[in-house]
């Protein structure tokens, strides 16, 4: 939820998870281009890229968990049970999800400072 938080501009933008669009995506109208900022050799650069873009929220949920899987494969083995295995997935990949050299802590500050990790507990859902 952080990094859907954080990439929507906390809901201003109907790309929920910034993922950037693959050529299927775009040919089969679910893409949307936008500006975005980039940080390439130290610097930041404003770019034009196609995002994935769906009507429904499941759907961009469902892609979310599809790029993980198929960019992280150890993802479909690991789910951080609760905020500190979040967090060390967050530092572990977060790098490799966009070029914002603080994203890890951007996306743990909207995590805590939103009381997301409230979600992490199995308690919450019942489970001991």
């Amino acid at each position: 939820m952080g990094q859907g938080l954080l990439e929507s501009g906390f809901g201003k933008s109907t790309v929920l998870f910034g993922i950037k669009a693959r050529k299927q995506d775009v040919d089969a109208g679910k893409a949307v281009e936008r500006m975005t900022s980039e940080f390439i050799n130290g610097k930041w650069v404003k770019v034009p890229a196609f995002f994935f873009m769906d009507t429904t929220m499941r759907a961009q949920f469902s892609q979310y968990l599809d790029l993980c899987r198929r960019v992280h494969p150890a993802f479909a083995k690991f789910y951080p049970a609760n905020e500190e295995d979040y967090l060390a997935y967050i530092l572990r990949e977060g790098r490799a999800y966009a070029t914002d050299p603080a994203y890890t802590s951007k996306v743990m500050g909207v995590v805590k400072g939103c009381g997301l990790e409230i979600f992490d507990r199995f308690e919450m859902y019942g489970a001991t």
